[in-house]
């Protein structure tokens, strides 16, 4: 009698583990690698597959042309850590991220939100691995 009360539980707390919700919205947790409603209808959008080489010129123009930017928060690129990815991609519908530019205490910073679009194709061409994202703000962007 013991070992069937130890296993109803351990399988109710096994069902616990899959059934996790997010204080925030209330929507069930999935793994940032859980696919399954992601890419329905998709459409191109999501970003252009571009060489090296044309990255760091791209990136090296843009750089130089606001070199002499005299504005206290002026910067020429982000990192976005994967752990964030994976809190922003808790919710198994949610395929696009919306990413807006703030100033915060003189400091040039993104605001993220997590969203759902179509427009999440990539135009896989050159198969180095290195990306452009397009833009499509002001009539795509997500209200905060």
């Amino acid at each position: 009698m013991k070992t069937r009360n130890l296993l109803i539980l351990i399988a109710f707390v096994v069902s616990l583990g899959f059934n996790v919700y997010s204080f925030n919205s209330g929507a069930q947790e999935v793994s940032p690698c859980d696919n399954t409603n992601r890419y329905i209808n998709e459409v191109s959008g999501g970003g252009m597959e571009v060489a090296k080489s044309e990255i760091e010129q791209l990136v090296a123009g843009y750089r130089q042309a606001h070199i002499e930017d005299p504005t206290p928060y002026k910067t020429t690129g982000f990192i976005l850590s994967k752990r964030i990815f994976d809190e922003l991609f808790k919710d198994g519908d949610v395929n696009a991220l919306s990413l807006n530019l703030i100033v915060d205490k003189d400091q040039l910073n993104i605001a993220v939100k997590s969203i759902k679009t179509t427009k999440t194709g990539i135009d896989k061409k050159t198969g180095s691995g290195l990306y452009i994202l397009q833009t499509f703000c002001p009539d795509d962007c997500s209200a905060w």
